[in-house]
């Protein structure tokens, strides 16, 4: 009994240890709404520090493209995860239903009342 205890705790360690990271590195935003909103993305650098893009607006049923951003880290380069996207009142962070595995122009929709998690057009990371 003891035994299997052990074993089942040693094996879910070994899987949840084997998940791919859940990160986001670029985006597509899609205004729904019927005006311009302001946007701004905050990336996560793999330092653990954060850093905020500028506000940019969308127009109308329009979208905007977020841009991977990459850091140098002494000998090696590493990217940014998108960790939150504000739009006018409402906000947005990680990690994004939907997404189980690096992910690359990940799709957000900005209706009036939530920032939507979606998969249209995204990119697996291949590693």
């Amino acid at each position: 009994m003891i035994y299997s205890i052990i074993c089942s705790f040693v094996l879910l360690h070994v899987i949840s240890a084997a998940l791919p990271p859940k990160d986001v590195y670029s985006a597509v935003i899609i205004n729904a709404q019927d005006s311009p909103i302001d946007c701004q993305v905050i990336w996560n650098k793999p330092d653990g520090n954060a850093f905020e893009s500028n506000l940019f607006s969308i127009d109308e049923k329009m979208q905007h493209i977020v841009k991977e951003h990459v850091h140098q880290m002494d000998t090696w380069e590493a990217r940014a995860a998108i960790e939150e996207i504000r739009c006018g009142q409402l906000s947005l962070k990680a990690p994004f239903e939907g997404v189980n595995s690096p992910r690359a122009n990940w799709h957000f929709t900005v209706t009036a009342n939530e920032i939507i998690s979606g998969e249209a057009d995204s990119d697996t990371i291949k590693y």
